[in-house]
């Protein structure tokens, strides 16, 4: 009985020894492959990786400090680990990638040499669009640009001087790959004459790092075949017209840009890539009327254009309204806020159940002895 009880507590022990010896059995990691890639606006790196057990993969940047971290149970498979904060050029320098196992142990590390972005710009192509006699204006910039390196470079804006005008435009393209890419800038630069300028562009980052500079001889080229919205309408017993471009970068880039979950429309009418349309609307409307009453004249103007019940919620950017010809009362309440904001009101949409409408701040006044919204302030519109 004594040999028969040593026998099982043998064979008891032995599964359990074995599961020992297999749990510290060391942690094997390859890194099979990389490359640089755009991480939905942060530079990444997207490994290929096979293991033996659960790992943690780790990034740090040219200072040791840990950027990103990612644990993974596949065996096979692929991660990406960010590099750099959203929409920024990491410094230049050497970046690590480091594995652990399950015990924090380090079983692989490999390094990465991130050099400075090299951008250069190629060539420009302006759209123009003629205002009367002898009286041009520049509604749009596609500048030719090449990323020299084999990582993706990151802009924010770009420095436009003309003469005795200098601007500064959001670019509609935040991230350029490598190769050659069209970066688009919306902007109004009016009043200029049939001769020959000299432009200035200078493309910087979100850090005001300057990423690439040029300057390009311009003279204006009016194209014919050049979208445009044309609108005629009745105010204060008087017919008005008004026709400008629709510039197709613009229009491109805010039919294309995807419709984020909010209540708060006014993202719509601020954003800062649009507003030299705006600023041109604005101008124009504006020039038009010299009366008091400027607010109701631009309502007029948003409220002429065909009303249309869309299904689902699809805020348009004024340019898209304008675009189709059509909209709801939200699409409506987006222009004409954005007008009178840019004319220096304050103004707030105000939402409704089922509608949508503009409010405007006149101080201590009120707008036919009526107050529609007070805010958390007090501020009544």
């Amino acid at each position: 009985m004594r040999v028969l009880y040593f026998s099982l507590t043998l064979v008891l022990l032995i599964p359990i020894l074995l599961g020992c010896i297999t749990n510290f059995e060391r942690v094997h990691c390859n890194i099979i492959g990389y490359h640089v890639v755009d991480n939905n606006g942060r530079l990444g790196v997207k490994l290929y990786y096979n293991s033996t057990d659960n790992i943690t993969f780790k990034s740090t940047d040219i200072s040791g400090k840990e950027i990103d971290r990612l644990s993974v149970t596949q065996r096979i498979g692929e991660v990406i680990l960010n590099l750099s904060s959203y929409h920024t050029n990491p410094p230049d320098g050497i970046y690590k990638i480091l594995a652990y196992d399950v015990f924090g142990n380090k079983i692989e590390e490999f390094s990465m040499n991130i050099k400075k972005p090299s951008l250069s710009i190629e060539n420009i192509n302006l759209t123009w669009w003629k205002e009367g006699k002898d009286s041009y204006s520049i509604v749009e910039i596609r500048a030719y640009v090449k990323n020299n390196g084999n990582i993706p470079i990151y802009l924010d804006k770009a420095y436009v001087k003309l003469e005795n005008t200098s601007i500064d435009v959001k670019t509609l393209e935040n991230v350029v790959q490598s190769g050659y890419r069209n970066v688009t800038l919306s902007l109004y630069v009016n009043s200029l004459k049939t001769k020959e300028y000299n432009l200035s562009l200078t493309i910087v980052d979100l850090d005001n790092n300057t990423l690439a500079q040029g300057t390009f001889s311009i003279s204006p080229s009016v194209d014919l075949k050049q979208d445009r919205f044309s609108k005629s309408w009745r105010f204060g017993g008087k017919i008005y017209s008004l026709t400008i471009p629709l510039p197709e970068g613009l229009c491109n880039y805010c039919s294309s840009f995807p419709r984020l979950n909010l209540e708060d429309y006014s993202f719509y009418a601020i954003d800062p890539k649009v507003q030299g349309f705006v600023d041109m609307l604005a101008m124009k409307l504006k020039s038009m009327y010299r009366g008091n009453d400027i607010i109701d004249f631009v309502a007029s103007f948003a409220q002429n254009i065909e009303y249309r019940n869309e299904s689902g919620e699809y805020p348009k950017y004024p340019i898209e309204l304008l675009h189709d010809k059509y909209g709801d009362c939200e699409d409506k309440a987006i222009l004409t806020s954005s007008i009178l904001y840019k004319l220096g009101y304050d103004v707030c949409l105000i939402r409704f159940e089922d509608h949508m409408a503009v409010g405007v701040y006149l101080g201590n006044n009120s707008y036919q002895g009526k107050v529609y919204y007070t805010d958390d302030q007090g501020k009544q519109y």
